[in-house]
């Protein structure tokens, strides 16, 4: 599976997660950044980069997936650079 198609895959999650409002979190931090960003695809991507941060963590670190480090990544947008510190 190459880069893009993972990335698509990556924002096709993110979008069902603000739907169904599967975990909270998701759909509070779409409409929270919806007050500053007008453009909602570069929302979701933000969204899927936080997305792909802990699910490299989870492999990394040969782990579950970890909701309240998800949240913390989410909270931290829209300043992506954060999600590295």
């Amino acid at each position: 599976m190459n880069g893009e198609v993972i990335g698509q895959e990556l924002k096709k999650a993110v979008r069902i997660q603000i739907v169904t409002g599967k975990p909270k979190i998701a759909k509070r931090t779409y409409k929270r950044l919806q007050k500053n960003i007008a453009d909602k695809d570069e929302i979701i991507r933000m969204m899927a980069h936080c997305l792909s941060v802990e699910m490299y963590d989870m492999m990394k670190n040969n782990r579950l997936f970890d909701r309240h480090n998800y949240k913390r990544l989410l909270e931290l947008l829209p300043d992506e650079e954060a999600i590295y510190n």
